[in-house]
């Protein structure tokens, strides 16, 4: 019998699955990628806000918010005796961008008790995926949700 020399393509077509499949785990997809820094983003938002409502009770003070999703950033601050105070400011990295807010204005406020001045939804998207942001004017609960 010969000595064999070389693979047979069994051999070759597992390897080649092995490796699709240990370079499939090493390196993750663009889309996850995507839909981790929406994730990212989402909270931060949302932490912002959350913190402008306890700010806005524990100060006593309405405090605002502007979405500017044609500059892709927001801000949280407070005016007081006609003076507007920038409390924080955030602009959103690509590829996670602000799509928008459902309500004409993009400015709201959280009162004193808590309640924003209306309630609205803010739209991110990133690469097709999108994320909702709720406030509500009766309980002013934050919330989120992914599609």
């Amino acid at each position: 019998m010969p000595a064999r020399k070389g693979f047979t393509l069994l051999e070759v077509l597992l390897v080649i699955v092995v490796m699709g499949i240990v370079f499939s785990l090493a390196f993750p997809s663009s889309q996850m990628f995507a839909s981790l820094e929406l994730r990212r983003w989402t909270r931060h938002l949302v932490s912002d806000l959350r913190w402008a409502q306890h700010r806005a009770v524990s100060k006593n003070e309405n405090h605002y918010i502007e979405i500017d999703a044609e500059n892709n950033k927001y801000r949280i601050y407070l005016v007081r005796q006609e003076q507007e105070e920038e409390l924080r400011s955030r602009q959103l990295k690509p590829p996670v961008e602000l799509a928008g807010i459902s309500t004409a204005v993009p400015r709201f406020h959280f009162t004193p008790s808590g309640a924003p001045s209306r309630g609205n939804t803010i739209f991110l998207e990133c690469q097709g995926r999108r994320a909702f942001i709720y406030t509500r004017v009766g309980t002013g609960r934050v919330r989120f949700e992914y599609d």
